[in-house]
């Protein structure tokens, strides 16, 4: 399932409010929303494993590629 999930690059975890969620810059999408390189905001995860390196949403799986250091910001 995960070898063909799109990646996300400079990713960070994050709570909205009790909800998390992920950002980064997504490649590899196959949604024609969002173009290669495009920075977006996940739904709510519903299971992620950064060691592992994947997360999971209603609507789709991710593959976790390099987080976001605090010198990116």
């Amino acid at each position: 399932m995960m070898e063909n999930a799109p990646i996300v690059e400079d990713y960070e975890l994050f709570l909205d409010v009790d909800d998390m969620h992920l950002r980064g810059v997504l490649h590899g999408s196959p949604d024609p929303r969002f173009e290669d390189g495009a920075r977006f905001v996940s739904g709510v995860i519903q299971v992620a494993d950064e060691e592992e390196g994947w997360a999971v949403t209603y609507h789709g799986s991710y593959r976790l590629g390099a987080p976001l250091r605090p010198d990116d910001e």
